[in-house]
């Protein structure tokens, strides 16, 4: 997503920039060593791997709906989840739609006379690459306060709001930068414990930093199957 208040801009969804070939090597290192450590008598211990919320079969969320305007984002989500093209919607509390609006596979934008009215309504859009949130639509919904942010994918939820307000942009910058080591570790530390297989890697190692950016700023974040 991208809300332009001056003028228009582009961004991608998801988070690109964090270094998932280094955290992949580093669990394959791990496993190694323990696939070593294992082998007696022409044998070798291998290291299972979870069922995880990315595997087919995983059980599917029920969608929370207990106020208008989530009731009627659910009720958009579900229409837009599969669309090759982002789709963004604001809905004022009443659940009433504010705006909605089409753009290309990894973005929608809005100009700035588009979010008029848009200050504290719940925002929610695709990500047609099911990945979790961008950081550009975290500062839209700094900038906007928004009631809540929501992506959903064609199998993946992800939610964020601010129960005690949302942060500064500095405070958000600071979080940001602080919180991709953190991620790296947790997302490796589940692969080399076999919670994890590797090939999502580079899906978790984005949770993970929104988690730990949540963390450090006190926001809610969550996903779910659905």
């Amino acid at each position: 997503m991208t809300m332009a208040r001056r003028g228009s801009c582009a961004c991608r969804s998801g988070i690109r920039y964090i270094a998932v070939d280094v955290l992949v090597g580093s669990a394959r290192t791990v496993n190694r060593r323990r696939l070593r450590s294992g082998r007696t008598r022409g044998h070798r211990s291998m290291v299972s791997v979870a069922f995880s919320i990315y595997d087919i079969g995983y059980p599917r969320g029920i969608p929370d709906r207990s106020s208008p305007s989530r009731d009627a984002a659910v009720s958009l989500e579900d229409q837009i989840r599969a669309d090759s093209l982002e789709t963004g919607a604001f809905f004022a509390r009443n659940g009433r739609l504010v705006v909605r609006k089409t753009g290309a596979p990894d973005r929608v934008t809005f100009t700035a006379s588009e979010l008029a009215g848009t200050d504290g309504t719940l925002f929610t859009h695709n990500h047609p690459d099911d990945e979790t949130f961008s950081q550009q639509d975290i500062v839209s919904a700094i900038e906007s306060q928004l009631l809540e942010l929501r992506a959903v994918g064609p199998t993946l939820r992800h939610m964020m709001s601010a129960p005690g307000g949302w942060p500064s942009k500095t405070a958000f910058s600071r979080a940001f930068q602080n919180s991709v080591n953190p991620a790296n570790s947790a997302t490796a530390q589940m692969i080399s414990s076999g919670q994890l297989d590797r090939q999502y890697a580079r899906r978790e190692v984005c949770h993970q930093f929104w988690c730990e950016v949540a963390r450090r700023l006190s926001l809610r974040y969550s996903r779910e199957k659905s």
